[in-house]
């Protein structure tokens, strides 16, 4: 017998289709309310604890995946168990092929999550040191590199890639637009005083802290597509499905999407129920909710390490509501930008992930012009720099779908 629930169908392009556009616009979007609300939190409200910010919303993560999966039971009725029960299988088969619902593999899913927090909290660490020590706008443009080279590490760590000077010339254009837009601005009061403040020596240990916080990023995107993020089989083959009864949905043209789980008799009588495939933006959800898990249980630590030191501003927690729900917005935006990142990052990879998420350069700066009163730091420079940005995201994209289109 079978038991067929209506839903939405899994989108079976490798790129996402409309879903992964609309999650694109969407954390271009949030990224730049958690910036402007970063900055006011910071500098209008005084509250300047930016490491306890980052563990705030980083652990904040944890709530993306039960969110999900709860959306998702509540939505098509299937049963908790069944949407568990597949992801566990494709993570199984992920870590190895050959897996037959023997045992799931906890030992690398740790060593997988413990990476990849380190590699965000490492980033994250770096940027923040390198602001304290140089001007902002060399750690953002420093920063910027970071899509090339996670072009140059996605050719260097496959054997069998080649340069394609195309998508070279493409992020070159978008590093160079970015530091145009950066540099070719009106410098704004913040900009000066940073500069004002900094020593030459400093600045320079500041400067090299950013390059490697870039350098890290583009490494830890690189790794994640490579070894973390599942691929078509793994997330639409799942070992053991037909032994669990799954249907896969229909391809018949005309029909109405649905799921359709079968259940073997015995299975009716134990309450067992059917597997299914990992849904769209799934694996990339669990993945992030356990990174909020390790950081809130495991880098909380330099809190009160960073308050005996002495660095920074001395320790405090909000001390009123009004920051404290602004806090909240950043972790909320925060959320929804990395959780989205690590979707894309995983369909996308790493290279046209990050020339997009220089767009977000083109949204902040039209932003402070609008609602930041910041239109006099708007020059032609900065202007031809967003252009060159958009183009490069543009040749990209075209780059990345023309073979779907034309297959």
């Amino acid at each position: 017998m079978t038991d067929t629930v209506t839903s939405d169908p899994p989108d079976r392009t490798r790129l996402g289709g409309v879903r992964a556009i609309v999650l694109f616009g969407i954390i271009l979007a949030a990224y730049v309310v958690q910036t402007q609300l970063t900055q006011y939190v910071q500098i209008d409200l005084g509250f300047r604890q930016p490491y306890l910010l980052f563990w705030i919303s980083h652990s904040s993560f944890i709530v993306i995946f039960p969110i999900h999966l709860l959306y998702l039971v509540k939505t098509t009725g299937i049963p908790a168990v069944c949407y568990i029960s597949g992801l566990a299988e494709a993570v199984s088969k992920h870590f190895d092929p050959r897996y037959e619902l023997h045992q799931f593999p906890w030992r690398q899913l740790a060593v997988q999550i413990s990476w990849l927090t380190t590699g965000v909290t490492a980033t994250a660490a770096l940027w923040y040191i390198s602001v304290m020590y140089a001007p902002v706008t060399d750690v953002t443009a420093l920063f910027n590199t970071n899509a090339f080279w996670a072009y140059a590490l996605s050719v260097w760590l496959n054997p069998s890639a080649r340069w394609d000077w195309k998508k070279l010339g493409a992020v070159l254009i978008a590093c160079l637009g970015s530091f145009m837009v950066i540099y070719g601005g009106a410098a704004s009061e913040d900009d000066k005083r940073s500069t004002s403040t900094n020593s030459s020596g400093s600045a320079i240990i500041g400067n090299m802290l950013a390059l490697m916080s870039s350098i890290a990023y583009a490494l830890y995107q690189t790794l994640y597509k490579r070894y973390a993020a599942l691929t078509e089989q793994d997330a639409q083959d799942p070992v053991g499905a037909a032994s669990w009864g799954y249907a896969p949905i229909s391809d018949m043209p005309n029909s109405s999407p649905s799921i359709s789980v079968n259940l073997l008799p015995s299975q009716r009588e134990t309450g067992l129920h059917g597997s299914i495939p990992p849904p769209f933006a799934f694996h990339p959800n669990f993945i992030t909710s356990l990174i909020g898990v390790a950081t809130l249980l495991l880098f909380w630590f330099p809190l009160p390490l960073l308050y005996a030191l002495g660095v920074g501003d001395p320790f405090s927690l909000p001390s009123d509501l009004r920051t404290c729900l602004y806090i909240a917005a950043i972790a909320t935006s925060g959320l929804i930008f990395n959780g989205g990142f690590m979707v894309l990052l995983g369909l996308w990879g790493p290279v046209i992930v990050s020339v997009g998420n220089l767009l977000t350069i083109v949204l902040v700066l039209l932003s402070d012009a609008i609602f930041g009163h910041a239109a006099s730091t708007v020059t032609a420079i900065s202007l031809l720099g967003s252009g060159m940005i958009v183009v490069a995201f543009a040749i990209l994209a075209l780059d990345m779908i023309r073979p779907h289109i034309t297959a």
